[in-house]
C-alpha cells in the first residue's frame, strides 16, 4: 500500500481515502475506475453495494445497533472532477494521479484541478461507512457521476435504489453554510460550418493567458474575466477596421461550468497588413488588461508569430468573431438577495472539423427567466448565421421553509461551535434538484468544508476544515438516532 500523503490529520480514515481516490483518474465520463474501487471497497466490508450501466454506485450501510429499524439518510456527492491544468502542465489525466501541495492548512495540486470538489464527499462518506463505532441510522452512500458535465449521473440513477427521504449532499460550502436552494441551467451550442482552404501571407497567433477564471455559478458574479470574450473582443477590433484576414482557430475553455482562463486564435493576413494587425490588436490588448487589472492581475495577452495553415472563409470568419464578441456573457440580473438570478458563460470554443461552435452554460433560478435568454441567444445567433442547440437542461431546487432535517443539523451545529449556521441559496446547479423531483418529500440540505478556486488549477481545500466536516456529519447522525427524528419530514 502507497503511503498515505496527508497522514497526520484527523479525522485519519477521511484523510487516507481522501488520498486513494486522488490517485485514481476520474474525470467528467472516465468514472469506471473509481466505481471498480468503491465496488470493491464495499465487497471487502460485506456492505449492499450496486453499480448501474453508467457507474453511478449506490452502497448501504445497516443502523448501528439498536437503530436498524430508524429511517435511512442518505448522503451523496459525485465521483467526477473537473479537469483543468495550466498550459505548459504535463500531466495526463486519462492516467496520472493528481500530485498534492501542502501549503500549511491549505491542500493544493501541482498545476492541475486539485478534485476536492467533489473528493471530499467521496472520502467523507467512505470514512463514515468504513467507521464501526459511528452510531447512526441506516446510511445510503450515493455516488453520481459527470454531474460536472450536466448533472448526467444524477438524472440517470434509478431512483427506487433509494429508500430514505433524509439526503445530506456533500458538494456545498462553504464550512457553517448551509444550502436550500440553487440554480437550474441549460447549455446552448452555436455552430457555424467552418471549411478551410488554403491561405497566402503571414499568420499571426493571440494568447490570453494567466486569468483566474472560477466556477462559472459559484463565481459568476465575481466579475473575472473571460479568456474567449477577450479573444472576440480582439478580434471584433480587427474585423471593425475592416481589416482583411482569415481566422484560423479560435480554441478556449475545457469545461462549460469554468469561467475559461486561456485561449488561442491564429488568423492568416497578407504581409502588407502585418503591422497595422499588430498595433490594433495589442492596442485593445493593453485597454483590455487596464480595465481588468484589479481583478486579474497575472493577465497576459500576446501577439506572436505563426505558421501559416489553412483558414475558414472571410463570411466564416466574421459569423465566428460576431459569436465571441456580440452576444452578452456574466451576470444579467442580480436577485433581491444578492444571489445572481439570471447568467451566463461563454465556456467553450473551438474549431475542429470543419466547424467553429461555441458553448454557453445559462444559470437562472426561474424557468421563465432561462427561457427567455436562451430565446434571445438563439435569435441572436440565428442572425449571425448559426444553427443552435441545447443539452445538459437540469432543474432548479427550490427553497423549502419547513425542514426537520436543516433545523436538527443547525442545533447540532450550534452546539459543536457555538454559532449559527448560514442558511442560503446560490447560484450554482446542484444534484439537488433532481433528487428532489425524483424522491418526492425529500428533505434535502447540501454542506461542505472551506474550499475555493473551484474548476482552476487554483483549486484548494482547507484540510483542518475538511476534517472538521467529517467530525460534524458523525454528530449529526448520532444526532439522528434519537427516536423522535425517526419520521420527520
Amino acid at each position: 500500500m502507497l503511503a498515505n500523503r496527508l497522514a497526520g490529520h484527523e479525522p485519519e480514515a477521511a484523510f487516507r481515502f481522501l488520498d486513494e481516490i486522488s490517485r485514481i483518474p476520474r474525470g467528467s465520463g472516465n468514472e469506471a475506475a473509481i466505481a471498480a474501487w468503491l465496488m470493491r471497497f464495499a465487497r471487502e466490508r460485506g456492505l449492499w453495494a450496486f453499480e448501474d450501466e453508467i457507474h453511478n454506485v449506490v452502497i448501504k450501510r445497516p443502523g448501528s445497533p439498536g437503530c436498524e429499524g430508524l429511517e435511512p439518510v442518505v448522503l451523496q456527492g459525485h465521483t467526477d472532477m473537473v479537469c483543468e491544468k495550466n498550459a505548459g502542465t504535463a500531466h495526463d489525466f486519462l492516467a496520472d494521479p493528481i500530485e498534492f501541495a501542502i501549503d500549511g492548512d491549505l491542500l493544493r495540486a501541482r498545476g492541475t484541478t486539485l478534485g476536492a470538489d467533489n473528493g471530499v464527499a467521496v472520502a467523507a462518506m467512505l470514512s463514515l461507512l468504513d467507521n464501526a463505532a459511528l452510531a447512526s441510522p441506516p446510511l445510503e452512500c450515493v455516488f453520481t457521476v459527470m454531474e460536472e458535465a450536466g448533472l448526467d449521473g444524477a438524472a440517470r440513477l434509478d431512483p427506487a435504489l433509494i429508500e430514505g427521504r433524509r439526503m445530506i449532499n456533500i458538494d456545498g460550502g462553504p464550512e457553517g453554510h448551509f444550502l436550500a436552494g440553487s440554480a437550474g441551467g441549460v447549455n446552448l451550442t452555436a455552430r457555424i460550418a467552418a471549411e478551410r482552404t488554403l491561405a497566402e501571407g503571414i499568420a499571426l497567433r493571440v494568447t490570453v493567458r494567466g486569468l483566474r477564471g472560477g466556477h462559472s455559478g459559484a463565481d459568476i458574479h465575481l466579475g473575472h474575466a473571460n479568456s474567449l470574450k477577450a479573444i472576440g473582443r480582439l478580434l471584433f477590433r480587427l474585423l471593425r477596421e475592416r481589416l482583411p484576414f482569415r481566422l484560423v482557430s479560435v480554441s478556449g475553455g475545457m469545461k462549460t461550468n469554468a469561467i475559461p482562463r486561456e485561449a488561442d486564435a491564429v488568423l492568416v493576413l497578407g504581409a502588407a497588413y502585418e503591422q497595422n494587425a499588430r498595433r490594433m490588436l495589442e492596442e485593445t490588448a493593453r485597454e483590455i488588461l487596464a480595465e481588468i487589472a484589479s481583478k486579474e492581475p497575472d493577465a497576459q495577452i500576446r501577439v506572436g508569430e505563426a505558421a501559416p495553415q489553412k483558414a475558414m472563409s472571410s463570411a466564416a470568419t466574421r459569423k465566428a468573431i460576431l459569436l465571441l464578441s456580440l452576444l452578452p456573457d456574466g451576470v444579467q440580473e442580480m436577485g433581491e438577495d444578492g444571489v445572481p438570478a439570471l447568467s451566463l458563460n461563454t465556456g467553450a470554443a473551438d474549431s475542429e472539423g470543419g466547424a467553429f461552435t461555441v458553448t454557453w452554460s445559462i444559470r437562472s433560478g426561474t424557468d421563465s427567466r432561462l427561457e427567455a435568454l436562451c430565446q434571445r441567444l438563439e435569435a441572436a445567433a440565428a442572425l449571425i448565421g448559426a444553427e443552435t442547440e441545447r443539452s445538459g437542461r437540469y432543474p432548479a431546487w427550490e427553497y423549502r421553509a419547513k425542514s426537520p432535517l436543516r433545523d436538527e443539523m443547525r442545533a447540532v451545529f450550534q452546539k459543536l461551535y457555538g454559532r449559527e449556521a448560514v442558511v442560503e441559496t446560490i447560484h450554482a446547479g446542484l444534484e439537488c434538484g433532481i433528487f428532489a423531483g425524483k424522491l418526492p418529500g425529500a428533505d434535502i440540505v447540501v454542506i461542505g468544508p472551506d474550499m475555493g478556486g473551484l474548476h482552476t488549477p487554483e483549486e484548494w481545500l482547507s484540510l483542518s476544515s475538511f476534517g472538521r466536516m467529517v467530525r460534524f456529519l458523525e454528530a449529526v447522525l448520532q444526532a439522528l438516532t434519537r427516536p423522535q427524528n425517526s419520521d420527520q419530514r
